[in-house]
């Protein structure tokens, strides 16, 4: 099946769930990675600056190159270009970026690198505004810049990335002593849900920036040069790919709970617990229309406590019908079914209702 008619295939069942309100469809993973099933979203680069000059990035390079070099660094920027690939009203389970970690450099035996991605902030354009005005770079933000030549740049830190916590990993050199890092010829995971979830959300896709954040053992420069996306290796596939696993999100159910009565000197405890979201998500309002009018937000909360002069100023006597919207942590909502409120009268009103009601019907025995 193409990633596009899977892509809709999605889309209908979770549409079916919404509209059901049954638990949610089965989960759903797409995975992005230039030449399977016809995608062609990637798009990266090697940031180097190991001459100081601008003209270091190489957009259409077959690897790129992530460096420790005593505090400076050369990095890697990618993006995976998201759209259409999942539809509306799903949650990101998961999504994890893989790279090919083709061979190590200037790596001791003791040598660990760690790597981090971090994602771009919004505004940045992918070609870097640098005022040389070139579009081959195919960058979007500038190296670890030594000579601090831009504003938005300053020596050993970045200004435009934001840390939304993704995961990272560490590489060493075939055969190196340390336990926990990855060594050439395997793939590398990074766990970007945070990030993807930030861009499925509305956030701009400016890509990944992935940075050398630790470096352990002897000597002062490691790095290891992975494959980009114009790798010409085809069997088995080493271009960067990006996995993301959704389910559908299915409306949540409503609970008005009820009918309620309540009297003179009495309250009544409007009850919207019962209310769930079948998607395993949560319950983040209740909305109370007590004056049926279809707006609801009346009264808030998931349990509310009114009593009987308040609600008998605001509706008077009699049975009224109560509404209840609820809307869960997507965003999705739905209206419970109405359940009743009655306010009863005074007992003295009541008593004086009985004896009028009984003169009517000795009026009409005596005709």
């Amino acid at each position: 099946m193409a990633s596009r008619d899977r892509v809709l295939f999605a889309v209908a069942v979770a549409c079916l769930a919404v509209l059901s309100g049954e638990a949610a469809v089965a989960s759903q993973t797409v995975v992005l990675q230039n030449g399977y099933l016809g995608y062609a979203g990637t798009t990266d680069a090697w940031l180097d600056d190991s001459s100081g000059a601008r003209d270091d990035n190489y957009g259409g390079d077959q690897q790129l190159r992530i460096e420790y070099d005593d505090g400076w660094s050369d990095c890697a920027i990618i993006k995976f270009d998201l759209t259409g690939q999942i539809p509306a009203l799903q949650r990101i389970l998961s999504a994890q970026m893989s790279l090919y970690y083709s061979a190590a450099g200037s790596m001791q035996d003791d040598n660990a690198v760690t790597i981090k991605p971090y994602r771009v902030k919004a505004g940045k354009s992918w070609y870097e505004n640098d005022g040389i005005g070139r579009d081959d770079e195919g960058v979007n933000l500038m190296y670890r810049d030594h000579y601090e030549t831009l504003a938005w740049t300053g020596e050993r830190a970045w200004y435009d990335v934001t840390d939304d916590g993704n995961g990272t990993n560490k590489i060493k050199e075939t055969g190196g002593s340390v336990p926990d890092a990855i060594e050439p010829g395997r793939w590398v995971p990074f766990n970007v849900k945070n990030s993807v979830t930030n861009w499925y959300g509305g956030t701009e896709n400016n890509g990944l920036l992935l940075l050398t954040t630790g470096f352990q053992g002897s000597g002062y420069t490691a790095y290891g040069l992975f494959a980009s996306r114009n790798d010409t290796c085809s069997s088995p596939n080493y271009k960067p790919k990006l996995a993301i696993t959704y389910e559908g999100a299915a409306a949540p159910i409503g609970d008005a709970d009820g009918p309620y009565v309540v009297d003179v000197g009495g309250s009544v405890l409007f009850d919207g617990t019962g209310s769930y979201d079948p998607d395993g998500g949560g319950i983040v309002s209740w909305l109370w229309d007590l004056d049926d009018d279809g707006t609801y937000g009346d009264v808030v909360g998931s349990t509310v406590s009114l009593g009987y002069e308040s609600l008998f100023n605001l509706l008077g006597l009699g049975e009224h019908d109560i509404g209840l919207k609820v809307v869960d942590d997507e965003g999705d909502w739905a209206i419970a079914p109405q359940t009743a409120l009655t306010i009863l009268p005074e007992p003295a009103t009541m008593a004086l209702l009985a004896v009028g009601l009984g003169a009517c019907a000795a009026r009409r025995g005596r005709r």
